[in-house]
């Protein structure tokens, strides 16, 4: 295979590592074009504060002439040496092409440091573009990866392994049951003085964001390859949420005044990201703010976090906000009638019980993989926490 691969250095390239995905996927109904912007802002300094501290590069390969591939690879210094992972990998179905586009990746990594890569993963946020689809080929949610099956094998004939499973559980809002454990947890809470419960109010955005901060640095630092997140970056994340945040989806608990608990959700808003071809010029921010608002409100509700500080954990506060959610969701005037909950680890047994008792089941299942470079040494896949 005549294969030449560029690293990403001026506009035109950037403009084939967005192509790339286009070809692949022109005659696959379910896949939904990210918005450009969204992809370059990973790699914007300005937007992403990650890279205040980690490196990335972009790679292009050609046949021809015409991009078919692509993979970017990302290194950050961490308290082990160095973290190196791979994302943002499109390939045509030849496993050839894609060794190459990995040894590059690999090669790059081993220079700065790194002993493994880990992917496909996102280079910030955990939220997006995290994990390899391998059940469940239908249409992704906003900003979730999704992929052709042959994916699955490029990776693994590599010798990636499966370092922790991601699984997305749905069930419908209406009907269903909730476990009767959770009505009981609620009230035992809902009396209890000291706890109360918000909602976000737009106008006081920057409170939310440093109460988020605040527990997601207790409740979700300590998960595998998880990073702390500073004023900024949390900052960043709420006003880039701020088009589509529902105040109806988001609840955040308090013990005295002092965030412990949060449950975020968002609407899922691909059905109109679909129509907009990648891009999100004058003409389709009205195409998209008119589809969003009135012509095409989205009805599926998307589980973007959930965490609880420690000390507060196993007391009954998911069963306190889900509570709540569950009681806005009987309203009338709640529009939505589906709710899925995207990115539960299998490493993190309590969160997964808790979907189960809420009534939800797993549609979806992807893949985190790590390649670990001296193929002698032992492979462990993440380690359980919330035991």
């Amino acid at each position: 295979m005549n294969i030449t691969v560029q690293y990403v250095e001026n506009q035109n390239q950037i403009k084939d590592f967005l192509k790339v995905p286009v070809n692949i996927y022109k005659n696959d109904k379910n896949w939904v074009r990210p918005l450009d912007k969204d992809i370059l802002a990973v790699f914007d300094k300005d937007t992403n504060k990650q890279l205040r501290k980690s490196e990335y590069m972009l790679w292009v390969a050609y046949k021809e002439k015409q991009p078919v591939g692509r993979i970017a690879a990302f290194c950050t210094p961490s308290k082990k040496g160095i973290d190196g992972g791979i994302g943002f990998f499109e390939c045509i179905n030849s496993q050839e092409l894609a060794n190459i586009l990995f040894n590059t990746a690999k090669d790059w990594l081993s220079e700065k440091g790194a002993e493994s890569m880990t992917g496909p993963i996102n280079l910030g946020d955990r939220d997006k573009w995290w994990g390899l689809l391998v059940e469940g080929f239908t249409q992704p949610n906003y900003t979730v990866n999704y992929n052709p099956p042959y994916y699955i094998n490029l990776f693994e004939n590599y010798g990636f392994k499966n370092f922790f499973n991601q699984y997305t559980y749905h069930r419908e809002i209406a009907g269903g049951t909730l476990d009767p454990s959770f009505a009981e947890k609620a009230k035992r809470i809902e009396n209890n003085p000291a706890f109360h419960i918000e909602s976000i109010n737009k106008k006081n955005r920057d409170k939310y964001s440093l109460d988020f901060m605040e527990v997601f640095n207790r409740a979700w630092a300590t998960f595998p390859g998880v990073q702390k997140m500073s004023a900024i970056h949390v900052k960043s994340l709420m006003k880039s949420l701020k088009p589509i945040l529902d105040t109806k989806l988001t609840y955040f608990a308090y013990h005295n005044n002092n965030p412990v608990a949060f449950f975020i959700m968002i609407p899922d808003i691909n059905n109109t990201v679909k129509k907009l071809n990648g891009k999100m010029n004058f003409i389709n921010k009205i195409r998209f703010v008119l589809d969003l608002k009135l012509l095409n409100r989205p009805k599926k509700a998307v589980g973007l976090i959930f965490g609880i500080i420690p000390e507060h954990q196993r007391k009954g506060l998911h069963g306190y906000m889900i509570n709540a959610f569950a009681k806005e969701a009987r309203k009338k005037s709640f529009p939505y009638t589906d709710l899925e909950l995207n990115w539960i680890g299998d490493f993190n047994p309590t969160m997964m019980k808790i979907c189960e008792q809420i009534g939800t089941k797993v549609i979806k299942k992807h893949i985190t993989y790590k390649y670990i470079f001296n193929q002698e040494q032992e492979f462990k896949r993440a380690e359980k926490v919330n035991k």
